[in-house]
């Protein structure tokens, strides 16, 4: 018997034992993505310091789908609206708490699902649970995911991917209405998870007009209307919020004609990127494509051409390959900078997009040969893959590879000297990375932070007012300002410092909780009564934006007891020592009023 019908055979026999044949293959390769450490770059405050997120208290759930005002976004939950990216990163806090590894097994193993519905798509689409299965091979292995598993902060695209592909699976199987419904469900839930996954559309109409033209025989109009005002509302929601905070970017090109030459040299790059592992880079600059005719954007126009032009030509006797342009071209219309976005081009772009080459490469005749070849393929970038995966461990060597591939790139140096100083550089570097970059705030303020450990307080004042002039709209510049102001005995600049910070970021906890520290030290220089009941409204505000914050809630049960509230102030110190046991102060504050109360 023909060794590919019997491997066809068993795979069609064993549906469940072919998925977790697949699952072991990628997990072999992606192993290395389970680790305790994370890069910092967005995943500090939108995952690992997001105490909005991290609180198990179910009223975040009304910021989640509401909240829409800009600093909220910014700090908290993004400049997107994606509530299913923020569930996902609550629930995450709730099962798993800080232990990081756990969080990074979530994200992989959304991508190892992401993988199978890949498989039962393909296997689907193809009539062949071979190729099927050497396509989602080949798709889970490509290095250029890399930044979609392993970067917490890139958790959307994961979600976006299942979504997306559930909503391709639903669409084309059981009953057409229904299915029709269920996938719009999807699409919705994909859209709320990346808010440009509305490209599935496109794969959708297209996967129904080149390969079941009957399924929707009657029902195209339904499917316009449907599809279109889910994509439709999201997609106005999208910009209206994008503008609101500032994630629209301004335009990279000033005509139509220079838009056409950026999109052939973006598609030339992204075609590097997919099986070109050595390119790979977490930042990539915007394409030199000025003059226009030069060599490669006319390459890229080709290709372009070509692409669209294949979609058109091969529909009929090698619909695969127009399905697979459908894909890839469809995959990259959020990002085509028709809309200017902040990046121009990243590798975690091309996750949905790389769907489509895989396909094209599977419109190759089903032959043992091959079979053999692509599954040759897919082991040579998956060993890629493995080789480029542990420079995600840290910011150092993630921002190293950017500036080794980018020289010449002043913001990607500057990144690099600051994710060196984070990870504990001597102040002597700090002080050369601050005269090397002296317009970048975060050195200013890494350096202050080092002198305030050496308690030369003077110093550090300037550097973090340095700071705070060149990033005015870094909070934490501002805070660490007031900290410093109020430390040297500047208290009429520190609380003013402060009390601003608080009327500009009313949602910033940290601000509101050293606010209410300094009105327990002022009481207890001036003995002004009003000094407490300022300070227990900041610590109010502070417990109810952060309630896991337990110097918040040791802060509460200071002034409550200075105001003679000793059931609040028990309260409020029980709640500070259950967060943190080793609390000197709640500790000793609760014996106190137990000797208070016990007289």
């Amino acid at each position: 018997m023909d060794k590919r019908k019997t491997l066809k055979q068993w795979l069609d026999e064993h549906p469940i034992g072919s998925c977790f044949l697949l699952l072991v293959l990628l997990f072999v390769f992606w192993r290395g993505a389970l680790h305790s450490g994370f890069v910092t770059l967005d995943t500090g405050w939108l995952v690992v310091e997001n105490q909005l997120l991290a609180s198990g208290d179910l009223a975040v759930f009304q910021d989640i789908f509401w909240a829409v005002d800009a600093d909220r976004r910014w700090e908290t939950l993004g400049a997107e609206f994606l509530p299913i990216r923020d569930i996902s990163v609550w629930l995450d806090f709730q099962l798993f708490g800080d232990k990081w590894i756990y969080h990074h097994a979530m994200s992989l193993a959304l991508y190892l699902i992401g993988c199978v519905l890949v498989y039962l798509l393909a296997t689907d689409l193809l009539n062949d649970s071979v190729r099927g299965f050497l396509v989602a091979a080949l798709f889970g292995l490509l290095p250029v995911h890399l930044p979609n598993v392993v970067w917490l902060a890139s958790r959307k695209d994961l979600l976006g991917l299942c979504f997306s592909l559930l909503s391709m699976l639903a669409a084309l199987k059981g009953p057409v209405r229904r299915g029709m419904l269920i996938s719009a469900l999807f699409f919705l839930l994909a859209i709320w998870s990346k808010n440009t996954s509305y490209c599935v559309v496109v794969w959708l109409f297209g996967t129904i007009w080149l390969l079941r033209p009957s399924r929707w025989k009657g029902r195209w109009a339904l499917a316009f209307v449907l599809y279109g005002g889910i994509g439709l509302i999201c997609v106005l929601l999208s910009f209206a919020m994008g503008q609101q905070v500032g994630i629209i970017a301004s335009k990279y090109h000033e005509n139509i004609i220079e838009l056409i030459f950026l999109q052939g040299r973006l598609l030339l790059k992204y075609c590097v990127l997919l099986f070109d592992s050595s390119s790979l880079c977490l930042f990539h600059p915007v394409p030199e494509f000025r003059p226009l005719l030069q060599w490669q954007n006319v390459l890229g126009l080709l290709v372009y051409g070509g692409m669209f032009g294949a979609i058109w030509i091969c529909r009929k006797k090698a619909p695969f390959v127009s399905l697979g342009c459908l894909f890839f071209l469809g995959g990259l219309i959020p990002v085509s900078q028709i809309i200017s976005l902040q990046n121009v081009m990243a590798d975690r772009y091309l996750l949905m997009p790389s769907l489509g080459a895989v396909l094209i490469i599977a419109s190759l005749p089903k032959k043992l040969l091959f079979d053999g070849m692509i599954l040759g393929v897919s082991l040579v970038v998956g060993m890629g893959m493995m080789q480029r995966l542990p420079i995600w461990y840290d910011d150092v060597s993630l921002l190293q590879d950017v500036v080794g591939k980018h020289p010449g790139s002043q913001k990607h140096e500057e990144l690099f000297l600051w994710a060196q100083l984070e990870q504990g550089a001597p102040i002597e570097v700090a002080r050369q990375a601050v005269q090397k970059y002296p317009h970048f705030g975060g050195l200013h303020h890494l350096l202050a932070k080092e002198l305030v450990a050496e308690n030369n307080w003077v110093e550090a004042e300037q550097h973090y007012r340095q700071a705070v002039v060149l990033q005015p709209n870094e909070r934490r510049y501002v805070h660490d300002l007031g900290y410093v102001l109020y430390k040297t005995g500047k208290l009429d600049d520190a609380f003013d410092t402060m009390i601003s910070l608080t009327n500009l970021h009313p949602d910033y906890a940290m601000a509101w909780n050293s606010l209410a520290a300094m009105y327990i030290d002022k009481y207890q220089i001036d003995n002004n009564q009003r000094n407490i009941l300022q300070g227990i409204v900041a610590v109010e505000n502070a417990t109810s934006l952060e309630p896991t914050n337990s110097m918040a809630w040791c802060n509460g049960g200071t002034l409550h007891y200075l105001a003679a509230n000793y059931d609040k102030a028990m309260v409020h110190w029980e709640r500070c020592v259950h967060l943190n046991p080793e609390s000197t102060v709640g500790q000793q504050g609760l014996l106190h009023l137990q000797r208070i109360l016990s007289r």
